[in-house]
């Protein structure tokens, strides 16, 4: 019987996962350790920003620096000293950069001892390209997309509100970056895809196209009013684009054909999810660079999934080609929802996360 170590509340509603899941670990020959002394590995997640831990790991917490990358690395390194394998879960809305946890556990010798797991990563080719791509950071982590914002929109750099920042990926994390294990962690059930955001696939469309943004000062935000901007001008369609209660959000998103959905602060927005399991058409800049466990940045995988270039110059006719050809790209979007709501069931979340723990211990 192989002992996880987890340093959250199973009572937590956001942790439920773990709760619903226990039964079934166990009969697989994962058992969650009541103590660290008993523990074969830790589950730990780094930046989430809010105090998840139980009592035992009371310390792990500081109101004073709850977003600080120091304390998740004490945290980490106080785990090392008494867990010989560790799942480090990093939080993040992307295919970020993060040479510095790299760089951290290199320097503590800990780099064969901790397993990443991330919701992003990049794609195989893209990695092979990566070194000398230039990524940007501007209010949050250093991103490829926000640099693919930049080339096509300079000016937007004189919109943030921040100063932002360019970096190169090192040359000495490039092949880490590979062995990055890729699930996902959204919690509130399981993975993206428990969060109850399903609805009726075959509801009247009565919306044309769905966007419904925030515009805040950072290069992201400029580039959705330039979105935004070209929307408008858009002649004869049904739009929606007026601010809307949260809790009519998703059953608005599902009555439209088509939801734009382009980047923010990271690459990803919660509505690739609604309309990917929604089959509503996903329309967003070309992000075939990074990869997620459901593929939903696949093309070849997600038949709901179309894109644009970002410096927006052929947006318009991939509208316009959407509408004329909706039908048949309607049912495509259908078989992926119905694929992604079969086959990512809880098991399967359940399955694939005994694997990255398993896979480790058993080295």
């Amino acid at each position: 019987m192989m002992k996880l170590l987890l340093c959250h509340n199973l009572t937590d509603p956001r942790f439920a996962f773990f709760a619903a899941t226990e039964d079934y670990f166990g009969a697989q020959g994962l058992e969650y350790a009541g103590a660290v002394a008993d523990a074969d590995i830790a589950f730990y997640c780094a930046n989430m920003g809010f105090n998840y831990y139980t009592s035992e790991f009371g310390h792990f917490w500081s109101d004073s620096e709850p977003y600080s990358f120091e304390r998740d690395m004490r945290n980490i390194d106080w785990l090392a000293d008494r867990v010989e394998k560790i799942v480090v879960y990093i939080r993040d809305d992307g295919a970020s950069l993060i040479d510095h946890y790299f760089d951290y556990w290199r320097a503590r010798g800990l780099l064969g001892r901790i397993i990443v797991t991330k919701d992003f990563s990049f794609s195989a080719k893209f990695r092979s390209e990566i070194l000398g791509r230039t990524f940007t950071q501007d209010g949050g982590g250093f991103y490829y997309h926000l640099t693919k914002i930049l080339d096509a929109f300079p000016q937007a750099v004189s919109f943030t509100d921040y100063e932002p920042i360019q970096k190169v990926m090192k040359r000495e994390n490039v092949e880490l970056y590979a062995g990055i294990k890729i699930f996902t962690w959204r919690f509130h059930t399981y993975g993206w895809l428990g969060q109850g955001y399903e609805r009726d696939i075959h509801q009247h469309k009565d919306i044309d196209l769905f966007y419904v943004k925030r515009y805040r000062k950072t290069i992201d935000g400029y580039f959705r009013r330039e979105i935004l901007d070209r929307v408008t001008k858009i002649r004869g369609l049904a739009k929606y684009t007026a601010p809307i209660d949260v809790r009519e959000y998703v059953d608005t998103l599902c009555r439209s054909k088509i939801v734009i959905a382009p980047w923010g602060l990271g690459e990803c927005v919660w509505d690739d999810w609604k309309a990917s399991i929604n089959g509503v058409l996903l329309l967003r800049p070309n992000t075939e660079y990074m990869t997620d466990y459901y593929g939903i940045y696949d093309a070849g995988r997600n038949k709901a999934l179309h894109d644009f270039e970002p410096d927006l110059s052929v947006f318009e006719q991939t509208v316009n080609n959407i509408i004329q050809n909706y039908n048949l790209f309607q049912q495509m979007a259908h078989d992926s929802a119905s694929y992604l709501r079969n086959f990512f069931n809880l098991r399967r979340h359940a399955d694939d996360f005994i694997s990255v723990c398993a896979d480790e211990v058993l080295l």
